[in-house]
């Protein structure tokens, strides 16, 4: 059984690297589309997203439905459902 465990630890390890090579890469890749005035080139697109900042009555209400949501939690209003999963961080022993 323990040899899940490590083999589930090994690919985690290599999970990130790649993670961290492909977010380099994406950024280099952005910045070549960009130089060369390029919105797609060999199967990437160069996207945007919009990015709302709301006004303070907006934020006002954001943050007293976040305080209502809290008070139904906290009186037992609000239901409760669980999902199981499992969490790994690498540590130094290992």
């Amino acid at each position: 059984m323990t040899n899940i465990y490590n083999q589930y630890k090994e690919l985690n390890r290599q999970y990130k690297a790649l993670e961290l090579t492909l977010e380099d890469l994406k950024q280099v890749i952005m910045a070549d589309m960009k130089e060369q005035s390029l919105t797609k080139n060999e199967g990437f697109t160069l996207c945007s997203k919009k990015k709302y900042t709301y006004s303070p009555a907006v934020t006002d209400l954001a943050d007293n439905l976040k305080i209502k949501k809290i008070e139904e939690e906290e009186q037992g209003i609000a239901e409760v459902s669980y999902t199981e999963y499992i969490t790994y961080k690498e540590t130094l022993n290992q």
